[in-house]
């Protein structure tokens, strides 16, 4: 829980940064749980009480029972790890100021000298308290902590570590709340505040006071509506705020602008301050609900109590945006806001960037895409399952020939087609139709053939195929057996075009509800992310189409941007040699692809544990019988085994031949059990090749560890 590891025989594991613990405590019998140790205790970030339902939710409780419903609704996840990292770090940026942080310290202190308390807080609850105000600030919307975030946490991070003679930690809570209340600075405190700290320098005390100021300002007007002010001192206090407001914007620009001088800029709306100051404290009554310094009582502006898209400075400035109109502009989700002329120039470059992608991706780039694609699914319809198999065998002279009708309309990319074509080399298939699969099956396909024709006309793209196929085919006979190095093979077979086959197997009915099983079963987050970002950029591009068909916003911004960057100098600005643009370009791409090879390929040690997972599953799936995700767990296990192979290779520079035979054993027998398996062999042989697989990742296993001397 605080360690944030655990260790099992001498091996330490790190967990996860999204890893917590929630622990029940249920009665027993009528004195309750045993207690924990006051030490274990102090882990826990909070104790909540659920308490028991209501009435209307007992009586939907019982209904779901009597309908057989009840524990049948299914639980769908609504955040994934990295979004809630994502998260985790935005809550630890909201702000805890000076003041909120004395008042924290203030009530710790008074629990450990108040006279009912046995255990006060120690400096871990305080930390944990702090935490936990940061995250109830960030879920009401705000980018900082205020004294009643303190206080409404308080109870439950405080129940589960005070321990003295008290019935209620409830009621001991409110106590040291009621006795301890929170300051509340007043207009006029705030205003000398951020007066005093311009002149003496401390400018980043002014920006956060000036911060508190906008929040505290902003609540203005519905606080004075709560009171019996009349309706004119109601319009003179709001009008106020907005003077106050927009001399504000002015003071916090001069923060971030170089070369301003906030000291000047705060003399030059001073008066208006004061004046705006003195009209507000004239009309605000003494005993008027005032919410304490940087806190947003009412929630008007916020909402639903939900974290905001963007990051707490972007929430910041978008909410100054809103006030001061010129001062900042809001480029909407994952912008930020232009503070420097240098950074217009730059967002109006991306921006044009965005529409004219916009443009293409809902144009004939949009067509072709759906021409390649529907290549992949004429294969889909035309090839029954697994029928793919047994095909491009290195004895059949047709196989190159054959290769031509499933590469063309495939719609592969380079990485799965290299899988592929390994494959083949290591199956014993026809290295002619390895070589046709990677020279077309990446290198053409419908919808690029499409392209050509609408570009260069029908001659010309048929005679461009021609000659493409030709050479190709040329070229795939004259290597067939230099190149071969499989030997004999029996029976020559591969799973390597299994994708282009019909993926179901039995008849064709239903195909609409496994397409969907499949699509949730097989798709990876950054495949649902890239394919989110393609149909949005897809739907801007139809608006764009539909509203602007001239293509004035583009010229638009094209020329704001240019217009700023010759009225602007700075070093983002210059022009750079094409050669120099190229180097810089390759030698980023090397060391990314480099640190990409160390990141995608692991070290043999952490590969190894992963193998002895996938094992377990696909050795206890095929001894159930259950033949799909036993033949899931083959496919992952038998990638696993080609990543140890690379990763032993990129850490040592050197790969024996005993190990790549001692793994390829391995996957011999990998693939021997999954053609049992679809083949639907008896149980004994399944058995035996469990067996054996067993014998061959503990040979691989001793192969690929360092023995000791």
């Amino acid at each position: 829980m605080a360690e944030r590891q655990v260790t099992i025989d001498r091996v330490h594991r790190p967990l996860p940064s999204t890893f917590f613990v929630i622990a029940t405590q249920n009665p027993i019998e009528s004195h309750g749980a045993y207690p924990l140790p006051e030490a274990q205790l102090d882990r826990f970030a909070a104790k909540l009480s659920i308490g028991y339902p209501d009435r209307e939710s007992e009586l939907e409780l019982l209904e779901a029972d009597s309908k057989g419903q009840l524990g049948t609704d299914e639980v769908k996840p609504v955040l994934d790890p990295a979004s809630l990292c994502r998260l985790q770090q935005r809550v630890m940026q909201t702000v805890v100021g000076e003041k909120v942080r004395r008042y924290l310290v203030d009530l710790a202190q008074a629990t450990r000298t108040d006279s009912e308390i046995d255990v006060g807080l120690s400096p871990r609850g305080l930390i944990t308290w702090q935490r936990v105000a940061q995250s109830r600030a960030f879920l009401r919307g705000r980018d900082f902590v205020s004294p009643e975030d303190v206080q409404d946490v308080a109870t439950p991070v405080l129940g589960v570590r005070l321990l003295g003679n008290f019935s209620s930690s409830d009621e001991i809570v409110s106590r040291l709340l009621e006795e301890m209340p929170a300051a509340v600075d007043s207009i006029q405190t705030i205003n000398v505040e951020i007066r005093d700290a311009i002149q003496s320098g401390n400018i980043d005390e002014a920006h956060e006071l000036l911060h508190e100021m906008e929040h505290l300002v902003d609540e203005l007007p519905d606080v004075a509506a709560d009171t019996d002010l009349t309706e004119q001192d109601w319009k003179e206090i709001q009008k106020a705020s907005e003077q106050l407001s927009e001399a504000f914007g002015k003071l916090d620009e001069s923060f971030h602008v170089e070369d301003s001088d906030p000291q000047a800029v705060y003399d030059g709306v001073a008066e208006s301050i004061d004046s705006a100051v003195e009209q507000i404290s004239q009309r605000i009554p003494a005993d008027a609900d005032v919410p304490a310094t940087g806190n947003s009582s009412s929630e008007h502006d916020h909402g639903q109590d939900e974290p905001n898209e963007a990051s707490p400075e972007e929430q910041r400035l978008k909410h100054s945006a809103a006030k001061h109109g010129a001062a900042y502009r809001w480029h909407g989700a994952g912008a930020c806001c232009c503070r420097y002329a240098h950074s217009v120039s730059s967002q109006s470059l991306t921006s044009y960037v965005g529409v004219v992608a916009a443009r293409y991706a809902c144009g004939p780039s949009l067509i072709y895409c759906g021409i390649g694609l529907a290549g992949s699914i004429l294969l889909v319809a035309i090839f029954p399952y697994s029928s793919l198999t047994d095909s491009m065998a290195h004895t059949d002279p047709m196989a190159p020939l054959q290769m031509l009708l499933v590469a063309i309309p495939a719609y592969a990319t380079p990485l799965n087609v290299m899988m592929q074509v390994g494959g083949m080399f290591v199956h014993g298939n026809s290295v002619g139709a390895a070589y046709v699969l990677l020279a077309l099956g990446a290198g053409a396909n419908l919808g690029q053939l499409a392209w050509a024709y609408r570009m260069y006309g029908l001659k010309q793209a048929t005679a461009f195929l021609a000659v493409f196929v030709v050479v190709v085919t040329a070229i795939a006979y004259s290597i067939e057996d230099p190149l071969y190095s499989a030997g004999e093979v029996d029976h020559p077979h591969t799973h390597a075009f299994d994708v282009y086959a019909c993926p179901y197997t039995g008849n064709g009915s239903d195909l609409a509800s496994k397409a969907w099983t499949k699509i949730r079963e097989d798709a990876r987050m950054y495949e649902v992310a890239g394919l989110a970002g393609v149909c949005f950029l897809i739907a801007v591009g139809a608006v764009l189409r539909v509203m602007d068909p001239e293509n004035q916003l583009d010229s638009k911004l094209a020329s704001w941007g240019e217009r700023q960057r010759s009225d602007t100098e700075s070093v983002f600005h210059a022009d750079l040699p094409g050669p120099v643009l190229g180097a810089v370009s390759l030698i980023g791409l090397v060391a990314m692809s480099v640190a990409g090879c160390y990141v995608f390929y692991p070290a043999p040690e952490d590969t190894l544990q992963d193998l002895q997972i996938v094992k377990a599953d696909a050795l206890t799936y095929a001894s159930s019988g259950d033949v799909e995700n036993a033949v899931k767990s083959i496919e992952r296990y038998d990638d696993l085994t080609r990543k140890l192979q690379v990763g032993y290779y990129l850490r040592n520079f050197e790969l024996s031949e005993f190990q790549q035979a001692r793994a390829r054993v391995l996957r011999g027998r990998l693939e021997r059990l999954k053609d049992l398996l679809e083949a639907e062999h008896d149980f004994d042989e399944v058995r035996d090749s469990n067996w054996e697989i067993s014998e061959s990742h503990r040979r691989v296993r001793e192969a690929f560890t360092p023995q000791e001397d």
